[in-house]
C-alpha cells in the first residue's frame, strides 16, 4: 500500500454487472465481447459471494454453476509500455478472464476447496489485452460447484515497479 511494489492503475468498482449462465451459453453467444448487450444483467457486489445476494433457494442452498461478471475501468495513458496486473482478493470457483474481448487467463479451482488459494490474493497479467488511455472492459466467468461462489473481495489493476 505504500507504492514500493508498484502503482495503482485503477480500483475497480464494488458493483459489477452480473448474470447466471445455467445452460453454459455465454461462450457460445460471446458474452465476453465488449459489444455484447448486457443491459439485462443485474448489479452484484464483488466484495461478497453471490449466494446472499439473491442466489439461494428457499432451503438456503446456493447457486452452483456459471456466473458472469462485467465491469469497465479507465487505464490512464501514462501506463503505456508498463506491465498491468489484475488483482483478485478472493474467488470461489474456476475463472476465465477476458479484457477488451481478448482471453487472458484461466484460473483453476480444484477440490478439495480448503487446499486452494481461494482466500489469498493473486494477480493475472493483462498487459497484452489492456489498452492505456481508454476505458477497458473486464469480463470474468466463474464456474462454481460448492455452494459458495463468485468473486468476494475487491478487485483492482496495478502496475509493478519497473
Amino acid at each position: 500500500i505504500d507504492g514500493a511494489r508498484g502503482d495503482l492503475v485503477a480500483m475497480l468498482p464494488e458493483a459489477w454487472q452480473f448474470t447466471t449462465d445455467p445452460h453454459d451459453e455465454g461462450i457460445i453467444f460471446r458474452w465476453f465481447k465488449p459489444e455484447h448487450d448486457s443491459g439485462n444483467w443485474r448489479s452484484i457486489n464483488v466484495t461478497c459471494v453471490w449466494e446472499p445476494q439473491g442466489l439461494e433457494d428457499d432451503m438456503g442452498h446456493g447457486y452452483d454453476g456459471m456466473g458472469w461478471y462485467r465491469t469497465e475501468a479507465d487505464v490512464p495513458a501514462d501506463f503505456a509500455g508498463r506491465a498491468i496486473k489484475l488483482n483478485f482478493g478472493g474467488v470461489f470457483g474456476r475463472m476465465l478472464i477476458w479484457v477488451n474481448g481478448h482471453f487472458v487467463a484461466y484460473q483453476p479451482f480444484e477440490r478439495p476447496y480448503y487446499a486452494q488459494r481461494y482466500c489469498q490474493n493473486f494477480d493475472i497479467d493483462v498487459t497484452e489485452a489492456a489498452t492505456p488511455g481508454t476505458k477497458n472492459t473486464i469480463i470474468i466467468r466463474v464456474d462454481n460447484e460448492i455452494e459458495w461462489g463468485g468473486i468476494y473481495r475487491r478487485v483492482f489493476l496495478w502496475s509493478p515497479v519497473r
